[in-house]
C-alpha cells in the first residue's frame, strides 16, 4: 500500500489518459462526414451564426437536402452543395427562378447550374475580396472580410457586387421574372468570418427583404455539424476541459508543487551573502557615515577592553593624538575617505594589539 500511496498521483494520470483515450475512440468511429456552411456547426467553417444572424433579424428558415422548390417568389439559398444537380433539377431550379424566385447559390466548386446561368467558373489565385457596386445596397456594404480563388470571369458584369483582382465572385442576374445569385466565396458566410467587417450586410443582401428562406444542403449525409459529441458539443468539450483540469492539477500537484527535498548542506545560505547583499544596500543608501560608525564602534570597543576607557583624554598619551581622529564623527564622506579612514582604524587596532 505504501507504493501505491507512494505513486497515486501518477496513478490518477494514467487512469485520466485512458479515459480520454476511450472516449476519443467512441467518438471517432460514430463521427459522420463534417458538411461545410452546415446551419447546426459551430466549427469555424459552420453556419450556425449565420442562421442566428438570420432569424433574429426576422427570417425564418427552413432547409432540406435535395433540390426542392420552394413556394411561388420564395428565397431558395442553395449552400456547398456535397452533390451536383442533375439536368432534371437544374431545369426544375432555373424555371422556377424565372417564374420569380429568388436563387442564391453558395459554393466554391464548379456546379451544374453555373454553366446552364450563363456563368463561367475559373479558377485563379486567392486573394482580398473587395466591394463592386452598386448590387449591395439593401442595406450598403462597402467592405467585405475573406479571400476567394473561385471567379465567375464577369469582372465588368454591371450585376457585380464583388470581386478580386482576378474576377468577379459576386453576381446577380435577372432570370424571368426573379433573380439569380452567384457567391463562390462561401466562407464569407461562415462561423469564422460572418462577423468581420460587413460580412453580415452580405448575407441580407443576398436573401432580400425579410420572410421565409429554403435552405437546400443537399449531399450523401444529412446536414448538420459533426457527431462526434466529445469534441462537436458543448457537453463534451466540458468533458475535455475538466478532464484537462484534473490531469493538470494530478501534475502539478504530485511533481512539481511538491515539498522540495534539498540537501542539508545547502539549507542555510553563508553569512558571506548578508554582508554582501548588506554591504550593496547601504552603497546605493549611501549611508557611508553608518559604515564609519561600525568600525568607530569596534574601535571603541578595543580600546574599553585594553585601557577600561575609550575617551581620548584618558589615553596614554603617545596613543591619544592617533585614536582621536578616527573616532571623530564624519558626514559629508566620500567613498575614498571612508576606505581611508578604515584602512586606519584596522591598522590602529592592529597596533594594539602588539601593545603590551
Amino acid at each position: 500500500m505504501s507504493e501505491v500511496r507512494r505513486h497515486s498521483a501518477w496513478l490518477w494520470l494514467s487512469a485520466l489518459l485512458l479515459i480520454v483515450a476511450v472516449l476519443s475512440v467512441m467518438s471517432s468511429t460514430s463521427a459522420a462526414p463534417e458538411t461545410p456552411l452546415s446551419l447546426d456547426s459551430a466549427a469555424p467553417d459552420g453556419a450556425l451564426a449565420l442562421q442566428l444572424w438570420l432569424t433574429r433579424m426576422g427570417y425564418s428558415m427552413r432547409r432540406q437536402d435535395s433540390y426542392g422548390q420552394p413556394g411561388t417568389h420564395g428565397t431558395l439559398l442553395v449552400l456547398e452543395p456535397e452533390r451536383d444537380a442533375t439536368s432534371q433539377e437544374v431545369t426544375g431550379l432555373l424555371q422556377w427562378a424565372s417564374s420569380g424566385g429568388r436563387l442564391i447559390i453558395v459554393s466554391d466548386e464548379s456546379f451544374p447550374l453555373w454553366a446552364a446561368s450563363g456563368m463561367h467558373i475559373t479558377f485563379a489565385r486567392s486573394a482580398p475580396v473587395r466591394v463592386t457596386q452598386p448590387v449591395l445596397l439593401q442595406p450598403i456594404t462597402t467592405r467585405l472580410a475573406g479571400t476567394a480563388n473561385l471567379i465567375t470571369g464577369f469582372t465588368e458584369d454591371r450585376g457585380s457586387g464583388a470581386a478580386t483582382r482576378y474576377g468577379t465572385v459576386l453576381t446577380r442576374r435577372a432570370w424571368g421574372q426573379g433573380e439569380l445569385w452567384g457567391l463562390t466565396a462561401p466562407h464569407l458566410l461562415d462561423n469564422a468570418h460572418i462577423g468581420r467587417s460587413q460580412n453580415r450586410r452580405l448575407a441580407l443582401n443576398l436573401v432580400g427583404s425579410p420572410g421565409p428562406i429554403t435552405v437546400d444542403q443537399p449531399g450523401p449525409a444529412s446536414a448538420g455539424g459533426s457527431t462526434s459529441w466529445l469534441s462537436g458539443t458543448a457537453w463534451g468539450i466540458a468533458v475535455l476541459f475538466g478532464l484537462a483540469i484534473l490531469m493538470m492539477f494530478r501534475w502539478l500537484g504530485g511533481w512539481r508543487l511538491g515539498p522540495p527535498i534539498i540537501p542539508f548542506s545547502e539549507r542555510r545560505r553563508p553569512a558571506v551573502e548578508y554582508v554582501l547583499s548588506l554591504a550593496a544596500l547601504l552603497r546605493r543608501a549611501h549611508r557611508r557615515a553608518d559604515v564609519l560608525a561600525i568600525y568607530q564602534r569596534e574601535l571603541r570597543e578595543r580600546l574599553r577592553r585594553r585601557f577600561g576607557t575609550d575617551l581620548p583624554e584618558d589615553l596614554p598619551r603617545d596613543l591619544a593624538g592617533t585614536v582621536r581622529p578616527l573616532l571623530q564623527p564624519r558626514t559629508d564622506l566620500s567613498e575614498e575617505d571612508l576606505i581611508r579612514q578604515a584602512e586606519a582604524i584596522v591598522r590602529c587596532e592592529e597596533a594594539l594589539k602588539e601593545r603590551v
